[in-house]
């Protein structure tokens, strides 16, 4: 019997063949394990919370619902929708995710809890642009990240979280005010505002919109991790 690996693709990515993901999935061993995304991720910016609540709901439903072992994995908002999800989990249904990777997290947290295993670098005094949300697994996570990447790591009172909270906090509900409040309110409590803080979130932002920083370090790790889940994952 096969172990079903469920993916969760990234904002904006294609399905299937030629996303992010693919960089891990092409290298597990076909005899031993088999490939589905989760298929109702859509998510652009302005309807973010929205979807990440609704999808992440789904995608626990989708575990309790399935018979055996999986092995999870995330990359970008698709990570973040991983992680929610195991918070709606406990028990049994946790445990059926024996393996959890999590690329380019935008919910990183600054510090680890357990047995997580990092592959990639790491930048202290940083985490997920939309704030550390830890996540205690027995088996530990497998976070895949970049200490250059700013999804994964914002600094500490960065103004970049103010446009990540502004830009993910849109849409055509009635609700939208009332959470662009809050959200822009939670970006402000450590703000920084001294120039050296808007000099580097400008390079920032750079990095990440025209110089790869969300992308070009994660196939290479990924298939790294797909080696090790063929010699690790045996069950």
């Amino acid at each position: 019997m096969t172990i079903d690996v469920v993916t969760c693709r990234g904002l904006f990515e294609p399905d299937r063949s030629g996303n992010m993901l693919s960089n891990l999935t092409r290298h597990l061993d076909s005899k031993r394990f088999s490939w589905s995304e989760f298929p109702v991720w859509g998510a652009g910016f302005g309807d973010y919370d929205r979807e990440l609540d609704r999808v992440s709901t789904a995608l626990a439903q989708h575990i309790r619902n399935h018979q055996g072992p999986l092995v999870g994995a995330g990359y970008s908002g698709g990570s973040h929708v991983w992680k929610r999800a195991m918070l709606r989990l406990s028990g049994d249904d946790l445990a059926k995710v024996i393996r959890l990777v999590l690329c380019a997290d935008p919910s990183m947290p600054g510090s680890f809890v357990n047995k997580e295993r990092m592959w990639g670098t790491r930048r202290f005094g940083a985490n997920g642009i939309a704030g550390a949300e830890p996540l205690w697994l027995d088996g530990g996570v497998d976070y895949v990240c970049d200490q250059g990447d700013p999804i994964c790591f914002t600094p500490t009172g960065s103004p970049l979280r103010t446009l990540a909270a502004f830009l993910t906090s849109m849409g055509p509900d009635a609700g939208m005010p009332a959470r662009m409040r809050v959200k822009l309110a939670a970006a402000a409590v450590d703000r920084r505002y001294d120039l050296a803080a808007y000099a580097e979130a400008n390079r920032l932002f750079g990095d990440y919109a025209f110089r790869g920083a969300h992308t070009r370090p994660y196939p290479a790790l990924l298939a790294r991790v797909a080696d090790d889940i063929n010699r690790t994952v045996t069950r």
